[in-house]
Order: C-alpha cells, then sequence, then structure tokens
C-alpha cells in the first residue's frame, strides 16, 4: 500500500473500495511506530482511538451514509493546538 498518496487519491481509493480507512490509518501507525524512534516527531499517539474511529468511519462508507471528504484521512495535529 502506497501511503504517498494525495488527499484527493486518498478519498478516491475509499470511495470506490480500493483501500479502507481502518487498513490505511493502520499502515500509516505501523509507519509512525517503524521511524518514531529515529525522527521524534509525536508527542502522543491517539492509535488505539484513530483506528476505533476508522473503523466506524468504514461503516458508515459501506453502509452508504453520507460523510464528509476527508473523513478518516490521518492528519497531524501541532502539540500547541488544544485537541480536547
Amino acid at each position: 500500500m502506497n501511503l504517498g498518496i494525495s488527499a484527493t487519491e486518498f478519498v478516491s481509493q475509499v470511495r470506490d473500495g480500493t483501500i479502507s480507512v481502518e487498513e490505511f490509518v493502520a499502515k500509516t501507525i505501523e509507519r509512525i511506530q517503524k521511524v518514531e524512534g529515529k525522527v521524534h516527531a509525536y508527542i502522543t499517539l491517539n492509535d488505539k482511538d484513530a483506528l476505533e474511529k476508522a473503523k466506524i468511519i468504514d461503516k458508515k462508507i459501506r453502509g452508504k451514509e453520507k460523510v464528509g471528504s476527508c473523513l478518516g484521512m490521518p492528519i497531524s495535529i501541532k502539540d500547541n493546538i488544544c485537541t480536547a
């Protein structure tokens, strides 16, 4: 799986079933865990929460529920942004 796809490609592939949000998020987390020891880019990684939400999003998509275009796309948020 290519994690280096554009946002447009991500949305297209999720919509046509080429990839699932859960699969993409899991591979993203796997990649982060592989390189984090070298790059130290994250203070907090909410991997379990991200996977739970990915499953919910996939269920909505499979159920033909209307969801936002970028819903499910993994993002990183700078630690000076309040996420609570």
